[in-house]
């Protein structure tokens, strides 16, 4: 199968999400599959003290466009974050050119100003 696997950070980054996603993606490759990674880091981002703004937004149609080539895209995230993004951009996609879409949910991040995209 061709993954598209969508996480905001791997190893060697030492987070939880990080750790859990390198576990999951040595063990894809060790059974065959052919897997694509894309991180936060490859889109341009900031930062303002803890929160991490990204501007992932603006290559919408580019990702649509490449989630075609696959058959699974296993998304890993936190709420809200970009992932959820490529959760709405698969809804996008007419039902016969979707791939099959896993998400991953690894933690609520409270934020109250923004508690309608959080839920």
């Amino acid at each position: 199968m061709k993954i598209l696997f969508v996480t905001s950070e791997i190893p060697p980054v030492k987070s939880g999400i990080a750790v859990s996603c390198g576990i999951l993606l040595e063990g894809y490759k060790n059974s065959g599959h052919e897997i694509d990674v894309l991180t936060r880091s490859e889109f341009p981002h900031f930062y303002v003290g803890e929160f991490r703004f990204s501007f992932s937004i603006l290559f919408f149609c580019k990702v649509r466009k490449i989630l075609k080539n696959y058959d699974v895209v296993h998304v890993h995230g936190s709420v809200p974050t970009f992932s959820d993004l490529f959760l709405l951009i698969a809804l996008t996609l007419k039902r016969n050119d979707r791939p099959y879409v896993v998400y991953t949910h690894h933690i609520d991040i409270s934020m109250p100003f923004l508690s309608v995209f959080c839920k």
